[in-house]
């Protein structure tokens, strides 16, 4: 027999009442399941999407307080189940557009209340100040509890919760929500010349390509040494816009000296740009002995940084397009690297363009030392399909412990604040390095399984040079 409520001490009332909460909410959610075949996640983004449609992944999450990463895999089923369709927005390729598919709008025409229906009818039966006085007590108990910041979709779903696997990265968002988040530099990669994409870096203090110099240096360096001029070190920069981590790379130049360049001695005018270009180069040694191929989506910057002489041969496709298949010459350029590099690129770089490179990529040589890659990645963003897709074409992937890498400040109080908090809803923790006001990037790197660790402590040995080197140490050449 049931104890009085009035000898139950308050705690033991409220744990029952939570309990048989809980219990209410995933009975409902099972009998969604079973009855619609959808869960409560799922409906309440539908009601959404159908409320506000197009929207965007993010919008939705912010709506529906539901965190980033749960949204897109509910967004995964939805779109599985034909419920929804994501589209690139027109005039911004990084935002992705949501909206119901017809027999999504059948499906939200016809759904139930996302709320248990006994609960539905009596609220609704309610008088306005009541429900909201209900609503209140509700919330007033969440920050109690103080935990308002936790993900409720776990236990709205039916089945177990599944336990986390790997590091504390949390779930895995795709790249096209996660650079919502990002600012928008696009339009500094479309001019013919460089002078306002590397203005606009500057602004923000971009040093990535800097920062992983010597590790892309190091890895030349060891195939060198194991190829001879067997294989001579040919580099493939994915992502490489105007070529300027090539002469960051196979020049030593620094990004100070790029920015001095183009603020003070190239014109402004194509050909005078080019020329200019050429003539410095021709007075600059080069401090690593390489060509270099450039892969990027746009025209203007591969053919700027062709004609400049900055890279050897540039391929100016976009592979993110499923329906993009790289030509004979393009496949040859492919399998003449043997050293793939990619500073500050992943994310609008995934592992589409990555799967179409690897295919072909150091081919020419089979049974030579190599190929490898360099790779950076912002923390904000999932490796793990990075890693997948270097994994099925033979090659081990993994961090460079220790290596964490500044990538540029963030532009803006907004950008600071988006990506703080997506990297929050990862359980990233962010104390002693985006808080700081910088985006940051971990390093990686992939060979041969037999290789591997040879890349890695060649790795090792940089980062450990790299931390013994005095603050402030270089110089710019005029």
């Amino acid at each position: 027999m049931p104890e009085p409520a009035s000898t139950i001490s308050y705690d033991r009332r409220v744990l029952r009442a939570l309990w048989r909460i809980i219990r209410a909410v995933d009975l409902h959610s099972r009998k969604l399941s079973v009855e619609h075949k959808i869960t409560d996640p799922e409906l309440v983004c539908l009601l959404f999407i159908e409320e506000r449609q197009p929207v965007t992944p993010s919008s939705i999450a912010q709506h529906v307080q539901l965190s980033s990463s749960t949204v897109i895999g509910v967004l995964d089923r939805l779109e599985a189940k034909g419920l929804i369709q994501r589209e690139r927005d027109c005039k911004d390729r990084r935002l992705v557009q949501v909206s119901l598919t017809e027999p999504g709008k059948r499906l939200v025409a016809n759904a139930p209340s996302p709320l248990q229906g006994t609960l539905a009818e009596v609220l609704n039966a309610l008088r306005e100040p009541e429900r909201a006085t209900i609503a209140e007590s509700l919330e007033r108990i969440v920050d109690m509890m103080e935990v308002g910041h936790i993900d409720v979709a776990p236990m709205l779903e039916t089945g177990p919760i599944q336990p986390t696997t790997g590091d504390a990265s949390g779930d895995a968002m795709s790249f096209d929500t996660v650079n919502e988040a990002k600012a928008n530099f696009n339009d500094v990669y479309t001019a013919p010349t460089p002078h306002a994409y590397i203005a606009s870096m500057a602004k923000n203090g971009y040093e990535i390509g800097e920062q992983a110099r010597h590790y892309c240096a190091a890895a030349a360096e060891l195939l060198r040494e194991h190829n001879g001029d067997v294989w001579p070190v040919q580099m493939l920069d994915v992502g490489c816009s105007y070529g300027i981590g090539a002469a960051i790379v196979k020049y030593g130049c620094s990004f100070d000296e790029m920015v001095a360049f183009f603020s003070s001695r190239a014109p402004s005018e194509y050909r005078a740009a080019c020329e200019a270009m050429r003539m410095w180069l021709h007075i600059t040694p080069p401090v690593c002995d390489m060509r270099v191929v450039g892969l990027d989506s746009s025209e203007s910057a591969v053919r700027f940084a062709v004609d400049a002489g900055l890279l050897d041969g540039g391929i100016a496709r976009d592979f993110e397009q499923t329906t993009v298949a790289p030509t004979e010459d393009e496949i040859a350029w492919f399998r003449s690297c043997n050293l793939l590099i990619s500073t500050g690129a992943i994310g609008y770089i995934t592992e589409r363009s990555l799967d179409v490179v690897l295919r072909h990529l150091g081919k020419d040589h089979p049974g030579g030392f190599g190929p490898f890659a360099v790779v950076t990645i912002l923390r904000m963003f999932d490796s793990s399909p990075i890693e997948t897709v270097f994994e099925e074409h033979g090659l081990t992937f993994g961090a460079v412990a220790g290596a964490r890498l500044p990538q540029r400040r963030f532009a803006d109080v907004e950008e600071r604040q988006k990506v703080l908090s997506l990297l929050d809803d990862r359980c990233i923790d962010t104390r002693e390095w985006e808080r700081e006001g910088k985006h940051y990037a971990d390093l990686f790197i992939a060979a041969p399984p037999q290789q591997f660790s040879q890349l890695r402590e060649r790795m090792r040995e940089t980062l450990s040079a790299r931390e013994s080197e005095p603050e402030g140490v270089g110089y710019i050449r005029r």
